[in-house]
């Protein structure tokens, strides 16, 4: 490869300008010289930072978009939850709450720890009231426990296979039922303007999560149909629009 005598005489004078510039102590000078430098070396191009606001790299896409369960509950709350379902849904609510306290209450640790502290506290200040305490502690056996723990959780499945699929698949029909309309409202506007400039319509991210959050509507919708409550209580919609409720009906007592 031959070499290019443009690049040979920018070196020479680079070479030049900088031992002039070392001489006379110059900073000025120095940097012409190296700008001159950096002009002969053909593998090592001055920086153009006009290039990198003209980077070909791709833009960023939008940021991802997250729609709050609770946003759309609170939007929809009278849709969702009419006054008879509300009512049900707070007993209901009530009742699993009730049953997992039970529960919760009568686990062996829980009641290790009960017992533990009743005895630590008798100990510091031995009192009849709190030596009554630690007996009435030490009245229910490991069995006993086990006994109440085993109805509580039969009461609980009960009613989450009796009494919650019916009020969830209502609810969450009601649910999928708005979003349908919100996506299809959303999928019309989005045609008719890409339509104004011959372009086929493109999704936007608002579509796709209601999209994705219809399809979450469906399964669980799915699941109710099917008669299955869950194994845990109330969850997803159902957990929401209980919590909404009792924050309406303690608002109301307020008054």
């Amino acid at each position: 490869m031959q070499a290019n005598p443009q690049n040979e005489t920018l070196q020479t004078a680079a070479t030049k300008a900088l031992s002039r510039a070392d001489k006379v102590k110059d900073p000025a000078s120095r940097a012409i010289a190296v700008a001159i430098a950096q002009a002969s070396n053909p593998t090592a191009p001055p920086k153009n930072d006009l290039g990198a606001s003209l980077s070909t790299a791709p833009p960023p896409g939008p940021a991802a978009l997250r729609v709050e369960l609770l946003a759309f509950c609170r939007n929809h709350f009278g849709l969702l939850a009419e006054l008879n379902d509300r009512a049900q849904l707070a007993v209901i609510s009530e009742d699993i709450e009730r049953e997992r306290a039970m529960i919760c209450f009568h686990a062996s640790p829980v009641c290790q720890q009960r017992i533990a502290a009743a005895v630590r506290a008798f100990a510091e200040d031995p009192t009849a009231e709190r030596e009554k305490s630690v007996r009435d502690l030490k009245t229910f056996t490991e069995s006993d426990h086990a006994l109440v723990q085993f109805h509580a959780q039969q009461r609980l499945n009960k009613i989450l296979a009796d009494r919650l699929p019916e009020l969830g698949a209502r609810i969450y029909q009601k649910a999928t039922d708005l979003l349908k309309i919100h996506i299809s409202r959303l999928t019309d506007n989005t045609a008719k303007a890409y339509a104004e400039w011959n372009l086929d319509p493109v999704p936007s991210a608002l579509q796709v999560e209601l999209e994705r959050l219809r399809k979450e509507f469906e399964n669980a919708l799915a699941q109710y149909r099917a008669g299955n409550g869950g194994d845990g209580g109330l969850t997803g919609l159902l957990s929401i629009l209980a919590e909404l409720d009792a924050e309406a009906r303690a608002a109301k007592g307020a008054k």
